[in-house]
């Protein structure tokens, strides 16, 4: 058994204050995949911040057309959300594509934003994997490796970041807005997606404490435009092709 305590923030600068000063601590919002990593072993924090209490679960469109999403929004509200479908729809596909119903009404969006790899060595604890232990290799690289990466991958890790909607985002320049004890910051989609590279441990460029806020995307004339593909099989030839979103 591993003791874990527990602590419910009642602000966003509580939740940082708390973590920050406190190298064991991390945040628990949804808790859908830090549950499990938990129940794995594979994480083990000595304590877990309640943020689920904070007003960070707006959904608003900017003056400008853009979009915020409050980082505890949850996926399903999201999805749901009439701006989000009619301005953004191919964000609102990648979301219901994403999970099952039960995921959507748990996950926030900016937890799925730190969601954990869903690479099998990654999840077993016995197993080497340099992301959750740095300098024990990487077991995936002889292993079973259908799942992984081809792009973008290094010697030290192959495992791909499970998260759908994150790939509408970055096509959109979505940003993402986090809070610190010395004030907020800004990441492009393209900054806040680290490459394995030697340190696949790092995923991120957010220092411990650092508390994910909102998702901004900017009004772009392509935003409208929906994702929905479908393969069509004759012989041996694959054939792509729009298809219809699912009705709300």
């Amino acid at each position: 058994m591993h003791p874990i305590s527990y602590l419910r923030a009642d602000s966003v600068e509580a939740a940082v204050r708390a973590v920050r000063g406190d190298p064991g601590s991390a945040f628990l919002a949804g808790g859908t995949t830090e549950v499990d990593l938990l129940r794995q072993h594979v994480r083990t924090p000595r304590r877990l911040v309640d943020v689920n209490r904070l007003p960070l679960t707006g959904i608003e469109e900017l003056p400008d057309g853009g979009l915020r999403i409050g980082a505890l929004a949850r996926m399903s509200d999201t999805a749901e959300s009439p701006t989000v479908r009619e301005r953004f729809p191919m964000v609102a596909q990648a979301l219901e594509l994403g999970a099952s119903a039960q995921l959507r009404h748990m996950t926030s969006m900016g937890g799925n934003m730190m969601q954990a790899v869903r690479c099998g060595y990654y999840r077993d604890h016995q197993a080497a994997c340099n992301k959750r232990e740095p300098g024990t290799g990487c077991s995936a690289l002889l292993g079973v490796s259908r799942g992984h990466a081809v792009l973008g991958t290094s010697e030290h890790c192959i495992a791909t970041h499970p998260s759908d909607v994150a790939v509408p985002l970055a096509a959109l320049d979505a940003v993402i807005h986090t809070r610190t004890l010395v004030g907020e910051r800004r990441y492009a989609f393209g900054e806040f997606f680290l490459e394995p590279g030697s340190t696949p441990d790092r995923e991120h460029p957010l220092e411990h404490g650092e508390l994910i806020t909102a998702i901004e995307v900017p009004a772009l004339p392509m935003a409208r435009r929906s994702l929905y593909l479908k393969v069509r099989h004759r012989g041996t030839r694959s054939h792509w092709s729009p298809s219809p979103p699912r009705s709300a």
